[in-house]
């Protein structure tokens, strides 16, 4: 079972993600500071172990989100209580808080991902190249 408390800008560093990109990028302290005062990020763990942080900030298009989450390895070993938390946290996300569309950067080289934001609603809706890493930006229009 994988435990959620309030992301801490220091949870970022705890583990290296599975999706090889957004480490360094979000290990700027200033980042990861302001995600932790926003409130709309937590931070799992199993057995007192952080294995993955996620959330949503707000874009500066009103109404819209960017979901980002970073997963372990020890993640792969509970695939099922990994979607159950991830799925939960993004009701709680859909249901709570106003915004109408929510969106997620995702590497186009790591199927699992691609997988997972696919089982969470997401689709498809363009491609783009940053640093020279393809990614898909996936999309979710959110009922209100």
């Amino acid at each position: 079972m994988i435990y959620v408390r309030p992301f801490k800008a220091e949870d970022i560093k705890a583990f290296k993600p599975v999706e090889p990109i957004g480490r360094d990028l979000l290990i700027i302290p200033d980042l990861a500071e302001a995600i932790e005062r926003s409130g709309l990020a937590v931070t799992g763990y199993i057995d007192g172990e952080i294995v993955c942080c996620g959330g949503v900030h707000p874009t500066e298009q009103k109404g819209h989100g960017e979901a980002w989450i970073r997963l372990s390895k020890k993640c792969q070993q509970y695939p099922i209580a990994t979607m159950r938390w991830i799925k939960a946290g993004m009701n709680i996300v859909e249901e709570t808080y106003p915004f109408e569309q929510l969106n997620a950067w995702v590497r186009q080289d790591c199927p699992m991902m691609i997988k997972m934001i696919g089982m969470l609603g997401f689709a498809l809706t363009q491609t783009k190249t940053a640093l020279g890493i393809t990614y898909g930006v996936y999309s979710k229009r959110i009922k209100w």
